[in-house]
């Protein structure tokens, strides 16, 4: 799996993003109303920099900022 296939893409083409795996399931956790806790276990091996990465997305007040501007 590559880093766009992990995160998601933008198509500066189209002007479109696509989501990665790990898109999703935030979404999908984020979606989920219950007051129930949340984790996002990864197991397997993880690539380095997709842990790099996805540190120096999440901001002071852990939340996932998207290249889209989104944030979760």
């Amino acid at each position: 799996m590559d880093h766009n296939d992990f995160f998601g893409v933008y198509n500066s083409e189209n002007n479109e993003w696509t989501d990665g795996c790990i898109t999703k399931l935030f979404k999908r956790a984020r979606n989920n109303v219950s007051d129930k806790l949340k984790l996002l276990v990864v197991d397997g091996p993880i690539e380095p920099t997709w842990v790099e990465n996805l540190n120096s997305v999440l901001d002071d007040n852990r939340k996932l900022c998207l290249g889209s501007g989104e944030t979760l």
